[in-house]
């Protein structure tokens, strides 16, 4: 008959099991105070109350300035220099899944405004500091496709917004992210429109299509079929939507026979766009 194998009393469970509390609070402590990652990491991932960016960037900065050396993160010490963004990355991937959202989009803006200027002054070949920036990007992309409460989706919207054309940013695009957003609302879309005609130059030309089909469909007076031609259907000519502009005057035309006022201002529109 087999017997069970004791466990070994020199494992690490078993000797952290055979402390008491106030010993193993002396004992982190004690390793805290000796290496700062430590901390940084405890206060990541265990905190007991939502920190702020300036918290969660002091995390990120504490493994950076450690594996820096004259101003500078060698290869073999670009691992090291991320234990900080990964433990707050981490902590933003918990507060995801849990739903708060906001927060853990205070903790991937924090690693990015960290990380990415951080590039200037490291060999990154391994990737590592590029891969808490896109795994930053990636909550971003995660949180564009989520139903957000008011207040969450308009800070995220005016954050893209404004670092939009900060040139450290140049080559990571999260253009895509501005777009998901912009999508939820396409009443919108004139707001942002300079920001992502450019790119997303057919998403743009659907969105304001969509805004006239229900601007068509509220409207109800002269002044407003007037303002349907000569704002509306003008300004899809003006972004290069003449194509779509012609077909939703077709579509008007079909769906609103027996509205002889808009009919009549979409004539006399085409008339001066021929």
């Amino acid at each position: 008959m087999k017997t069970r194998k004791l466990d070994n009393p020199n494992s690490l469970d078993a000797i952290l099991q055979s402390l008491d509390r106030k010993e193993l609070v002396r004992i982190i402590k004690e390793e805290a105070e000796m290496d700062e990652r430590v901390e940084s990491k405890i206060i990541a991932k265990y905190s007991v109350s939502d920190l702020t960016k300036s918290e969660y960037k002091k995390i990120v900065s504490s493994a950076l300035n450690r594996a820096m050396s004259r101003g500078f993160i060698p290869y073999n010490a670009s691992s090291s220099a991320c234990t900080g963004a990964e433990s707050v990355l981490e902590k933003a991937q918990e507060n995801l899944k849990a739903g708060n959202i906001a927060q853990a989009l205070t903790a991937a803006q924090a690693v990015l405004e960290k990380m990415v200027p951080t590039l200037q002054h490291a060999d990154d070949s391994g990737g590592n500091i590029g891969s808490c920036i896109t795994t930053s990007l990636e909550i971003f992309q995660d949180t564009s496709k989520r139903k957000l409460d008011e207040k969450t989706r308009k800070d995220f919207f005016n954050y893209l917004v404004k670092e939009w054309d900060n040139e450290q940013y140049n080559g990571w695009d999260w253009g895509l992210q501005l777009l998901e957003l912009v999508q939820k609302f396409p009443e919108r879309i004139s707001a942002y429109e300079k920001i992502l005609l450019p790119i997303y130059p057919g998403k743009v030309i659907m969105m304001v299509a969509d805004n006239l089909r229900k601007q068509a469909d509220d409207s109800s007076a002269r002044n407003e079929y007037w303002k349907l031609c000569n704002y509306g259907l003008k300004h899809l000519f003006e972004i290069n939507g003449r194509d779509k502009a012609l077909e939703l005057i077709e579509e008007f035309r079909q769906k609103y026979p027996h509205r002889p006022a808009m009919l009549d201002e979409i004539n006399k529109f085409m008339k001066k766009h021929e």
